[in-house]
């Protein structure tokens, strides 16, 4: 009897082992799903611009915030507690501003060579292309509904889906490396793009390392929040800089510079980090015993990981009719 009930014990903590593999990518994929959908309302919708603020803030709730509730209503009593909403610790603060300043300079490098390919759009969000930068108003209720749309929504809502809610469910069955991974991939895909899909995914490979360094959401929204702000305040400056300069060569070498220095700052505090970890006394979890590959393997050949997959694949075959929102941007 005693055998039977460890054998059952084990095969318990098989299934709630790589349970996440199944339910951390369904969320990616409902995203994927609802962002598809927006794809192919009437874009008549949105012709007039006092109604595109309101209209991304609904985009984002029903695409975003409404699916993450609803998981985390799923998970039952107290799982909020398993997620990384932890405080922003002291001692994370400067790590926080180095990382904040390396984003801003990888993803101003990866628009320079996008632009370079022509494949540069002006999106820094899932929702970039939307903002209506010729007809900005100076007034404060404006500029209030244009942050609170284009920067400090974006940064909540996609945060608590990828960095908080898919991130812990990968970081609790596999690890902090393969969360990374796996969150910046789904992050990714729900762009529905294969040329931002380079960007996305640095973007959120970034994010998620922050988290899985500080082990908090707000960390990661901090970041997210400076980075929404600065290009929202300079895209267009930057789309200009690229069209009209003759020389983009000093540009991207201080960019590049500055680049290496705030890396080079943050990878050095992380390591820190990680090394005080190391030397604690914390038990290790239950995936330590598989190889990261198995571990790796089990999330990318989850059969609800592979919808996903499939989701974006028809994403980029499936015409993207009256979808689109006015921009101004070049």
């Amino acid at each position: 009897m005693a055998d039977l009930k460890t054998i059952a014990q084990d095969r318990e903590k098989d299934r709630r082992k790589f349970r996440a593999a199944y339910t951390a990518p369904a969320l990616g994929a409902a995203s994927m799903l609802l962002m598809l959908a927006v794809r192919y309302v009437d874009s008549s919708v949105y012709t007039l611009r006092d109604n595109i603020y309101l209209s991304v803030i609904i985009i984002q709730l029903m695409v975003f915030v409404l699916p993450g509730i609803f998981r985390l209503r799923l998970m039952g009593t107290g799982a909020i507690m398993h997620l990384n909403f932890k405080p922003i610790g002291i001692r994370h603060l400067r790590f926080i501003t180095d990382a904040a300043l390396s984003l801003v300079g990888i993803t101003i490098l990866m628009k320079l060579i996008m632009y370079r390919f022509g494949v540069y759009s002006g999106e820094f969000t899932f929702f970039g292309r939307f903002v209506p930068y010729g007809s900005i108003r100076a007034d404060f209720a404006g500029l209030s509904y244009l942050v609170l749309a284009f920067a400090v929504l974006p940064a909540a809502a996609e945060e608590f889906v990828f960095r908080s809610l898919i991130f812990c469910e990968y970081r609790d069955m596999a690890g902090g490396v393969v969360a990374t991974l796996m969150s910046s991939i789904l992050y990714a895909a729900a762009g529905l793009s294969i040329t931002q899909f380079p960007l996305y995914f640095v973007i959120g490979l970034t994010l998620s390392s922050i988290c899985s360094v500080t082990g908090s959401f707000w960390a990661a929204f901090v970041v997210r929040l400076f980075y929404n702000l600065i290009s929202l305040m300079f895209e267009y400056n930057l789309a200009t800089v690229m069209r009209t300069s003759g020389s983009l060569v000093f540009f991207a070498f201080v960019i590049t510079m500055l680049t290496a220095l705030f890396s080079y700052l943050a990878l050095t505090q992380a390591g820190r980090f990680y090394e005080g970890l190391a030397k604690s006394d914390a038990p290790k979890p239950e995936y330590a015993s598989d190889s990261f590959a198995k571990r790796l393997l089990s999330c990318i050949l989850s059969p609800v990981f592979l919808i996903c997959v499939i989701i974006f694949a028809a994403s980029l075959i499936l015409p993207a009719i009256g979808s689109d929102f006015p921009s101004a941007m070049p």
